[in-house]
Protein backbone atom coordinates (compact mmCIF):
# COMPACT_ATOMS: atom_id res chain seq x y z
CA UNK A 1 0.00 0.00 0.00
CA UNK A 2 1.03 3.50 -0.63
CA UNK A 3 1.54 4.48 2.99
CA UNK A 4 2.10 8.79 2.81
CA UNK A 5 -0.86 8.74 -0.32
CA UNK A 6 -2.95 6.88 2.25
CA UNK A 7 -2.66 9.87 4.99
CA UNK A 8 -2.97 12.41 2.75
CA UNK A 9 -6.29 10.89 0.99
CA UNK A 10 -8.04 10.46 4.46
CA UNK A 11 -6.97 13.80 5.19
CA UNK A 12 -8.34 15.35 2.21
CA UNK A 13 -11.36 13.09 2.66
CA UNK A 14 -12.13 14.39 5.91
CA UNK A 15 -12.23 18.34 4.27
CA UNK A 16 -14.64 17.80 1.53
CA UNK A 17 -16.53 15.66 3.92
CA UNK A 18 -17.65 19.13 5.33
CA UNK A 19 -19.20 20.14 2.04
CA UNK A 20 -21.31 19.23 -1.25
CA UNK A 21 -18.93 18.43 -3.87
CA UNK A 22 -18.53 21.64 -6.07
CA UNK A 23 -16.23 23.94 -7.09
CA UNK A 24 -17.61 27.17 -4.96
CA UNK A 25 -20.03 26.42 -2.14
CA UNK A 26 -22.10 29.05 -0.50
CA UNK A 27 -23.12 28.72 2.92
CA UNK A 28 -25.49 31.01 4.95
CA UNK A 29 -23.68 31.75 8.67
CA UNK A 30 -27.18 32.68 10.07
CA UNK A 31 -29.13 29.17 9.65
CA UNK A 32 -29.76 28.02 12.63
CA UNK A 33 -30.45 24.63 12.17
CA UNK A 34 -27.06 23.46 10.61
CA UNK A 35 -24.31 21.89 13.04
CA UNK A 36 -20.93 23.39 12.30
CA UNK A 37 -18.77 20.18 10.84
CA UNK A 38 -16.51 20.84 13.44
CA UNK A 39 -18.83 20.40 16.30
CA UNK A 40 -20.41 16.95 14.95
CA UNK A 41 -17.02 15.50 14.45
CA UNK A 42 -15.74 13.12 16.96
CA UNK A 43 -12.95 14.87 19.38
CA UNK A 44 -12.72 12.42 22.48
CA UNK A 45 -9.34 11.33 23.57
CA UNK A 46 -9.16 8.42 25.40
CA UNK A 47 -6.46 9.81 28.21
CA UNK A 48 -5.59 6.17 29.07
CA UNK A 49 -2.53 4.53 29.04
CA UNK A 50 -2.32 0.59 29.51
CA UNK A 51 0.65 -0.33 31.64
CA UNK A 52 1.19 -4.22 32.61
CA UNK A 53 3.95 -5.00 35.24
CA UNK A 54 4.66 -7.61 37.83
CA UNK A 55 3.96 -7.46 42.05
CA UNK A 56 6.98 -8.41 44.07
CA UNK A 57 7.40 -8.01 47.60
CA UNK A 58 10.31 -7.38 49.51
CA UNK A 59 10.95 -10.82 50.04
CA UNK A 60 10.87 -11.60 46.38
CA UNK A 61 7.94 -13.41 46.40
CA UNK A 62 4.77 -12.83 43.97
CA UNK A 63 1.53 -10.43 45.64
CA UNK A 64 -1.65 -12.23 44.37
CA UNK A 65 -5.39 -11.41 44.92
CA UNK A 66 -6.65 -7.52 45.10
CA UNK A 67 -4.05 -5.50 46.24
CA UNK A 68 -3.55 -1.47 46.25
CA UNK A 69 -0.81 0.13 43.86
CA UNK A 70 0.21 3.70 43.80
CA UNK A 71 1.52 4.73 40.17
CA UNK A 72 3.60 8.05 39.93
CA UNK A 73 5.25 9.62 37.11
CA UNK A 74 8.47 12.15 37.84
CA UNK A 75 10.53 13.81 35.71
CA UNK A 76 13.86 12.16 36.92
CA UNK A 77 14.81 8.42 37.45
CA UNK A 78 15.57 9.50 40.72
CA UNK A 79 14.71 12.02 43.36
CA UNK A 80 12.29 15.06 43.06
CA UNK A 81 8.53 15.62 43.00
CA UNK A 82 5.94 13.28 41.43
CA UNK A 83 3.70 15.00 39.18
CA UNK A 84 1.06 12.73 38.91
CA UNK A 85 -0.01 10.19 41.66
CA UNK A 86 -2.89 7.51 41.28
CA UNK A 87 -3.96 4.78 43.24
CA UNK A 88 -6.07 2.03 41.92
CA UNK A 89 -7.12 -1.10 43.56
CA UNK A 90 -5.76 -4.20 40.77
CA UNK A 91 -6.93 -8.42 40.35
CA UNK A 92 -3.40 -9.36 40.16
CA UNK A 93 -2.67 -12.92 39.12
CA UNK A 94 -1.48 -16.05 40.57
CA UNK A 95 2.23 -15.37 39.25
CA UNK A 96 2.13 -11.72 40.41
CA UNK A 97 1.13 -9.96 36.78
CA UNK A 98 -1.47 -7.55 36.40
CA UNK A 99 -2.45 -4.86 33.61
CA UNK A 100 -4.19 -1.42 34.65
CA UNK A 101 -5.13 1.88 33.04
CA UNK A 102 -3.21 4.57 34.13
CA UNK A 103 -6.14 7.54 34.59
CA UNK A 104 -8.31 5.28 35.07
CA UNK A 105 -9.35 6.55 38.58
CA UNK A 106 -9.87 9.85 36.70
CA UNK A 107 -12.98 10.86 34.88
CA UNK A 108 -10.71 12.79 32.21
CA UNK A 109 -7.90 10.57 32.55
CA UNK A 110 -4.42 11.67 32.59
CA UNK A 111 -3.37 15.22 32.36
CA UNK A 112 -3.64 16.60 28.88
CA UNK A 113 0.02 18.28 29.44
CA UNK A 114 1.69 15.94 31.59
CA UNK A 115 3.67 14.43 28.22
CA UNK A 116 3.15 17.82 25.96
CA UNK A 117 6.62 18.97 26.92
CA UNK A 118 8.12 15.77 25.33
CA UNK A 119 10.53 15.44 28.15
CA UNK A 120 11.08 11.90 29.68
CA UNK A 121 8.80 10.66 32.49
CA UNK A 122 9.60 8.26 34.60
CA UNK A 123 7.07 5.58 35.90
CA UNK A 124 7.11 4.98 39.74
CA UNK A 125 5.40 1.63 40.98
CA UNK A 126 4.87 0.86 44.88
CA UNK A 127 2.82 -2.22 46.45
CA UNK A 128 0.64 -1.22 49.65
CA UNK A 129 2.44 -1.87 52.16
CA UNK A 130 6.56 -2.43 50.50
CA UNK A 131 8.68 -0.41 49.45
CA UNK A 132 8.73 1.78 46.09
CA UNK A 133 9.84 -0.27 43.04
CA UNK A 134 12.54 0.95 40.80
CA UNK A 135 11.12 3.86 38.64
CA UNK A 136 11.10 2.52 34.59
CA UNK A 137 11.05 4.99 31.75
CA UNK A 138 7.88 5.53 30.31
CA UNK A 139 7.83 4.28 26.33
CA UNK A 140 6.77 6.95 23.79
CA UNK A 141 2.98 5.95 22.99
CA UNK A 142 1.89 8.07 25.52
CA UNK A 143 3.11 10.68 24.62
CA UNK A 144 1.08 10.43 21.28
CA UNK A 145 -1.95 12.18 24.18
CA UNK A 146 -0.12 15.35 22.61
CA UNK A 147 -2.11 14.62 19.30
CA UNK A 148 -5.68 15.68 21.21
CA UNK A 149 -4.67 18.63 20.37
CA UNK A 150 -4.56 18.16 16.73
CA UNK A 151 -8.42 18.96 16.63
CA UNK A 152 -8.11 22.34 18.39
CA UNK A 153 -6.65 25.31 17.85
CA UNK A 154 -4.63 27.03 21.17
CA UNK A 155 -7.35 24.32 22.93
CA UNK A 156 -10.45 25.44 21.32
CA UNK A 157 -12.46 23.67 18.80
CA UNK A 158 -12.91 25.05 15.10
CA UNK A 159 -16.18 25.94 15.93
CA UNK A 160 -15.33 28.52 18.31
CA UNK A 161 -13.55 30.40 15.04
CA UNK A 162 -16.66 30.15 12.91
CA UNK A 163 -17.76 33.46 11.98
CA UNK A 164 -20.18 35.64 14.37
CA UNK A 165 -22.11 37.89 11.70
CA UNK A 166 -24.42 36.63 8.97
CA UNK A 167 -23.07 36.55 5.38
CA UNK A 168 -21.80 34.06 3.46
CA UNK A 169 -18.77 31.51 3.79
CA UNK A 170 -17.30 30.61 0.01
CA UNK A 171 -15.08 27.61 0.28
CA UNK A 172 -13.65 26.81 -3.35
CA UNK A 173 -10.96 24.44 -4.26
CA UNK A 174 -7.77 25.21 -5.27
CA UNK A 175 -6.22 25.00 -8.93
CA UNK A 176 -3.99 22.30 -8.58
CA UNK A 177 -4.64 18.24 -7.00
CA UNK A 178 -2.77 17.54 -3.91
CA UNK A 179 -0.07 14.79 -4.91
CA UNK A 180 2.09 12.73 -2.92
CA UNK A 181 5.94 12.34 -3.00
CA UNK A 182 6.10 8.80 -1.94
CA UNK A 183 7.20 6.53 -5.16
CA UNK A 184 7.60 3.29 -3.28
CA UNK A 185 5.43 0.83 -2.31
CA UNK A 186 5.38 -0.82 1.95
CA UNK A 187 4.45 -4.61 1.83
CA UNK A 188 4.05 -7.32 4.37
CA UNK A 189 2.60 -10.84 4.06
CA UNK A 190 1.23 -11.10 7.44
CA UNK A 191 2.82 -10.77 10.93
CA UNK A 192 2.62 -13.16 14.16
CA UNK A 193 0.54 -11.67 17.16
CA UNK A 194 3.02 -10.62 19.58
CA UNK A 195 6.25 -10.51 17.55
CA UNK A 196 7.57 -6.85 16.95
CA UNK A 197 7.82 -6.05 13.32
CA UNK A 198 10.76 -4.81 11.39
CA UNK A 199 11.89 -4.08 7.73
CA UNK A 200 13.37 -6.44 6.12
CA UNK A 201 14.31 -4.44 3.40
CA UNK A 202 13.24 -1.06 2.09
CA UNK A 203 10.10 -2.24 0.81
CA UNK A 204 8.87 -5.22 3.11
CA UNK A 205 8.09 -6.07 6.94
CA UNK A 206 8.34 -9.38 7.97
CA UNK A 207 8.27 -10.58 11.97
CA UNK A 208 11.67 -10.02 14.75
CA UNK A 209 13.13 -11.88 16.54
CA UNK A 210 11.36 -10.11 19.68
CA UNK A 211 8.03 -11.08 21.20
CA UNK A 212 6.13 -9.47 23.79
CA UNK A 213 3.70 -11.09 25.21
CA UNK A 214 2.28 -7.85 27.17
CA UNK A 215 4.31 -8.74 30.49
CA UNK A 216 7.36 -10.87 29.30
CA UNK A 217 9.62 -9.60 26.35
CA UNK A 218 11.44 -12.66 24.67
CA UNK A 219 14.65 -12.86 22.20
CA UNK A 220 14.85 -15.76 20.34
CA UNK A 221 11.65 -16.89 21.90
CA UNK A 222 8.08 -16.84 21.63
CA UNK A 223 7.82 -18.49 25.11
CA UNK A 224 9.37 -16.03 27.65
CA UNK A 225 10.01 -17.37 30.87
CA UNK A 226 11.12 -13.94 32.60
CA UNK A 227 10.64 -9.94 32.10
CA UNK A 228 13.65 -10.73 29.44
CA UNK A 229 14.17 -13.85 28.41
CA UNK A 230 17.48 -14.23 25.81
CA UNK A 231 17.98 -17.01 23.97
CA UNK A 232 21.08 -16.67 22.49
CA UNK A 233 24.59 -15.27 23.24
CA UNK A 234 24.85 -12.08 24.57
CA UNK A 235 27.61 -9.34 24.89
CA UNK A 236 28.03 -6.63 26.87
CA UNK A 237 29.79 -3.70 26.05
CA UNK A 238 29.15 -1.81 29.58
CA UNK A 239 28.40 -2.14 33.45
CA UNK A 240 25.68 -4.52 34.72
CA UNK A 241 24.65 -4.52 38.34
CA UNK A 242 22.95 -6.75 40.15
CA UNK A 243 20.88 -4.95 42.66
CA UNK A 244 19.55 -5.34 46.28
CA UNK A 245 16.43 -6.91 46.94
CA UNK A 246 14.67 -4.76 49.24
CA UNK A 247 16.11 -1.54 51.07
CA UNK A 248 18.20 -1.74 54.29
CA UNK A 249 16.56 -1.07 57.89
CA UNK A 250 18.04 -0.89 61.45
CA UNK A 251 16.96 -3.99 62.31
CA UNK A 252 18.19 -6.16 58.94
CA UNK A 253 20.10 -5.95 55.54
CA UNK A 254 19.02 -6.88 52.55
CA UNK A 255 20.64 -9.17 50.20
CA UNK A 256 21.24 -9.35 46.35
CA UNK A 257 19.05 -11.18 44.12
CA UNK A 258 20.70 -14.33 42.80
CA UNK A 259 22.74 -14.76 39.55
CA UNK A 260 21.82 -18.70 38.90
CA UNK A 261 23.55 -21.37 36.69
CA UNK A 262 21.38 -23.68 36.18
CA UNK A 263 21.64 -27.45 34.55
CA UNK A 264 19.80 -30.24 33.80
CA UNK A 265 19.92 -33.67 35.80
CA UNK A 266 17.22 -36.51 35.67
CA UNK A 267 15.85 -37.07 39.22
CA UNK A 268 14.77 -41.32 39.16
CA UNK A 269 12.64 -40.58 42.19
CA UNK A 270 9.99 -38.02 40.70
CA UNK A 271 11.14 -39.59 37.00
CA UNK A 272 11.50 -36.28 35.76
CA UNK A 273 14.54 -33.72 34.75
CA UNK A 274 15.28 -31.10 37.28
CA UNK A 275 17.37 -27.96 37.13
CA UNK A 276 19.84 -27.85 40.00
CA UNK A 277 21.67 -24.71 40.15
CA UNK A 278 24.45 -22.88 42.04
CA UNK A 279 23.76 -19.40 43.03
CA UNK A 280 25.97 -16.09 43.66
CA UNK A 281 24.20 -13.30 45.11
CA UNK A 282 25.62 -10.83 47.71
CA UNK A 283 24.96 -10.69 51.52
CA UNK A 284 24.94 -7.70 54.06
CA UNK A 285 27.17 -7.79 56.98
CA UNK A 286 27.66 -5.56 59.91
CA UNK A 287 24.17 -3.97 59.84
CA UNK A 288 23.29 -1.16 61.56
CA UNK A 289 27.52 -0.28 62.72
CA UNK A 290 29.86 1.81 61.91
CA UNK A 291 31.75 -0.82 59.61
CA UNK A 292 28.78 -1.90 56.82
CA UNK A 293 30.04 -4.56 54.10
CA UNK A 294 29.18 -7.42 52.41
CA UNK A 295 30.30 -11.19 51.48
CA UNK A 296 29.60 -12.52 48.04
CA UNK A 297 28.18 -16.57 48.93
CA UNK A 298 27.71 -19.16 47.03
CA UNK A 299 24.13 -20.79 47.40
CA UNK A 300 23.61 -24.43 46.11
CA UNK A 301 19.80 -26.10 44.91
CA UNK A 302 19.25 -29.88 44.19
CA UNK A 303 16.76 -28.50 41.85
CA UNK A 304 14.01 -29.76 44.31
CA UNK A 305 13.77 -27.28 47.29
CA UNK A 306 15.39 -23.33 47.48
CA UNK A 307 18.74 -22.61 47.31
CA UNK A 308 20.57 -22.93 50.76
CA UNK A 309 24.22 -21.72 51.71
CA UNK A 310 27.46 -23.65 51.15
CA UNK A 311 29.31 -21.91 53.53
CA UNK A 312 31.72 -20.91 50.83
CA UNK A 313 32.00 -16.96 50.35
CA UNK A 314 34.34 -14.14 49.43
CA UNK A 315 34.91 -11.26 52.17
CA UNK A 316 34.91 -7.78 51.24
CA UNK A 317 39.09 -7.72 51.75
CA UNK A 318 39.59 -10.93 48.90
CA UNK A 319 39.98 -13.82 51.41
CA UNK A 320 38.04 -16.65 50.80
CA UNK A 321 35.69 -18.14 53.43
CA UNK A 322 35.79 -22.52 52.90
CA UNK A 323 32.43 -24.63 53.48
CA UNK A 324 33.52 -26.78 56.18
CA UNK A 325 34.72 -30.38 55.03
CA UNK A 326 36.80 -28.51 52.32
CA UNK A 327 39.79 -30.79 51.97
CA UNK A 328 42.87 -29.65 48.98
CA UNK A 329 44.89 -31.64 46.95
CA UNK A 330 47.98 -33.66 48.30
CA UNK A 331 51.99 -33.04 46.89
CA UNK A 332 54.94 -31.77 48.46
CA UNK A 333 54.36 -28.77 50.62
CA UNK A 334 50.67 -28.53 50.14
CA UNK A 335 47.41 -30.64 50.95
CA UNK A 336 44.63 -30.87 53.75
CA UNK A 337 46.34 -31.52 57.51
CA UNK A 338 44.22 -34.20 58.70
CA UNK A 339 46.28 -34.16 62.10
CA UNK A 340 49.31 -33.12 64.43
CA UNK A 341 50.46 -36.11 66.58
CA UNK A 342 53.19 -35.00 69.59
CA UNK A 343 56.14 -36.74 68.92
CA UNK A 344 59.25 -37.30 71.33
CA UNK A 345 59.25 -35.31 74.31
CA UNK A 346 56.25 -33.71 72.84
CA UNK A 347 53.01 -33.56 74.18
CA UNK A 348 49.42 -31.97 72.92
CA UNK A 349 48.36 -32.07 68.76
CA UNK A 350 44.88 -33.18 67.49
CA UNK A 351 42.91 -33.72 64.45
CA UNK A 352 40.08 -30.56 64.66
CA UNK A 353 39.91 -27.06 65.52
CA UNK A 354 43.46 -24.98 66.90
CA UNK A 355 46.04 -27.82 67.58
CA UNK A 356 48.77 -26.88 70.57
CA UNK A 357 52.33 -28.68 71.08
CA UNK A 358 54.58 -28.41 74.59
CA UNK A 359 57.16 -29.74 75.80
CA UNK A 360 57.00 -32.83 77.62
CA UNK A 361 58.86 -31.47 80.70
CA UNK A 362 59.66 -35.12 82.26
CA UNK A 363 62.07 -35.81 79.04
CA UNK A 364 63.48 -32.04 78.04
CA UNK A 365 64.92 -29.82 80.70
CA UNK A 366 64.43 -25.71 80.53
CA UNK A 367 67.19 -23.57 81.06
CA UNK A 368 65.35 -21.11 82.71
CA UNK A 369 64.02 -23.22 85.34
CA UNK A 370 64.93 -25.74 88.08
CA UNK A 371 65.77 -29.27 86.57
CA UNK A 372 66.06 -32.65 88.09
CA UNK A 373 67.69 -35.42 86.71
CA UNK A 374 67.84 -39.03 86.87
CA UNK A 375 70.04 -41.78 85.52
CA UNK A 376 73.50 -41.28 84.30
CA UNK A 377 74.49 -37.92 83.24
CA UNK A 378 77.31 -36.68 80.55
CA UNK A 379 78.97 -33.55 80.25
CA UNK A 380 81.27 -33.24 77.01
CA UNK A 381 83.28 -30.17 77.59
CA UNK A 382 84.38 -27.99 80.10
CA UNK A 383 81.54 -27.39 83.16
CA UNK A 384 81.42 -23.74 84.59
CA UNK A 385 79.61 -23.50 88.13
CA UNK A 386 78.71 -19.26 89.12
CA UNK A 387 76.92 -20.67 92.31
CA UNK A 388 78.02 -23.99 94.19
CA UNK A 389 77.54 -27.42 93.86
CA UNK A 390 75.45 -29.76 96.30
CA UNK A 391 75.72 -33.25 96.54
CA UNK A 392 73.79 -35.60 98.82
CA UNK A 393 75.26 -39.12 99.23
CA UNK A 394 77.67 -39.80 96.33
CA UNK A 395 77.94 -43.59 95.04
CA UNK A 396 80.03 -44.64 92.23
CA UNK A 397 82.27 -42.89 90.57
CA UNK A 398 82.58 -39.33 89.81
CA UNK A 399 84.76 -38.71 86.90
CA UNK A 400 86.05 -35.36 85.83
CA UNK A 401 88.75 -33.51 83.47
CA UNK A 402 89.37 -30.39 84.93
CA UNK A 403 87.37 -28.76 87.78
CA UNK A 404 87.29 -25.71 88.23
CA UNK A 405 86.06 -23.78 91.65
CA UNK A 406 86.61 -20.44 92.92
CA UNK A 407 86.58 -20.88 96.49
CA UNK A 408 85.16 -24.29 97.73
CA UNK A 409 83.32 -27.71 97.32
CA UNK A 410 80.87 -28.87 100.03
CA UNK A 411 79.28 -32.11 100.58
CA UNK A 412 76.17 -32.76 102.37
CA UNK A 413 76.19 -28.75 102.93
CA UNK A 414 79.29 -29.38 105.07
CA UNK A 415 82.81 -27.77 103.70
CA UNK A 416 85.25 -30.44 102.35
CA UNK A 417 87.57 -28.55 100.39
CA UNK A 418 88.50 -24.81 100.21
CA UNK A 419 91.46 -22.92 99.71
CA UNK A 420 93.46 -19.78 98.54
CA UNK A 421 95.22 -19.54 95.40
CA UNK A 422 96.79 -16.52 96.31
CA UNK A 423 98.30 -17.88 99.60
CA UNK A 424 98.69 -21.29 98.40
CA UNK A 425 96.70 -22.86 101.03
CA UNK A 426 94.65 -26.43 100.45
CA UNK A 427 92.68 -27.63 103.06
CA UNK A 428 90.57 -30.75 102.73
CA UNK A 429 88.38 -32.93 104.95
CA UNK A 430 85.81 -31.96 107.76
CA UNK A 431 88.28 -30.10 110.42
CA UNK A 432 88.70 -26.57 111.00
CA UNK A 433 87.29 -23.60 109.44
CA UNK A 434 87.22 -21.78 105.66
CA UNK A 435 89.63 -19.10 106.44
CA UNK A 436 92.82 -18.81 104.17
CA UNK A 437 94.16 -15.86 106.47
CA UNK A 438 97.66 -17.34 107.76
CA UNK A 439 100.53 -18.61 105.52
CA UNK A 440 101.44 -22.15 106.24
CA UNK A 441 97.96 -23.20 108.01
CA UNK A 442 97.57 -22.52 111.92
CA UNK A 443 94.65 -23.78 113.14
CA UNK A 444 93.49 -23.66 109.61
CA UNK A 445 95.58 -26.43 108.90
CA UNK A 446 93.92 -29.63 110.12
CA UNK A 447 94.79 -33.45 109.25
CA UNK A 448 92.30 -34.86 107.72
CA UNK A 449 91.16 -38.49 108.89
CA UNK A 450 91.02 -40.65 105.76
CA UNK A 451 94.13 -42.43 104.64
CA UNK A 452 93.82 -40.94 100.87
CA UNK A 453 93.01 -37.69 102.14
CA UNK A 454 95.93 -37.30 105.31
CA UNK A 455 98.86 -38.93 102.20
CA UNK A 456 97.41 -35.81 100.08
CA UNK A 457 97.98 -33.28 102.97
CA UNK A 458 101.19 -34.52 103.66
CA UNK A 459 102.40 -33.94 99.93
CA UNK A 460 100.73 -30.45 99.65
CA UNK A 461 103.12 -29.80 103.18
CA UNK A 462 106.42 -30.82 102.21
CA UNK A 463 105.51 -28.85 99.06
CA UNK A 464 104.78 -25.54 100.95
CA UNK A 465 108.77 -26.67 102.63
CA UNK A 466 110.25 -26.71 100.06
CA UNK A 467 108.78 -23.40 98.17
CA UNK A 468 109.90 -22.03 101.81
CA UNK A 469 113.33 -23.10 101.98
CA UNK A 470 113.66 -21.82 98.47
CA UNK A 471 112.53 -18.70 98.86
CA UNK A 472 114.53 -18.62 101.95
CA UNK A 473 117.87 -18.75 99.91
CA UNK A 474 116.75 -16.54 97.26
CA UNK A 475 116.17 -19.27 94.95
Amino acid sequence: MKTRNLIIALVLASAFSMAPHSQSIAQTTGSTDETPVAASAPTAVPLLVPYPGAAIANDGKPVTGETGLTFQIYKDEVGGEAVWTETQTVAIDPTGHYRVQLGATNPNGLPSDLFATGEARWLAVQIAGQNPQPRVLIASVPYALKAADAATLGGLPASAFALAGRGNLTVATGPSPVTSNATTDVTTTGGTANNLAKFSGSSTIVDSILFDNGTEIGIGTSFPAATLDVRGTTNLHGGASVYNESTATTSAGSHSYGLDFLSSVYDSSTKAAVKPLLEFRAEPTGNDTATPGSTLNLLSSNGIAGATETGFYFNANGTINFAPGQTFPGGTGTGTITGVTAGTALTGGGTTGNVTLNLNLNQVPLLTTNNSFTGNQTVNGNLTVTGSIYAGLVSGTVSAGTVNATNAFDLGGQPFAFGSFASSNVYLGFAGNSSATNTGGGNNRQRCRHPILQHFWRQQHRQRLRCALLQHHGL
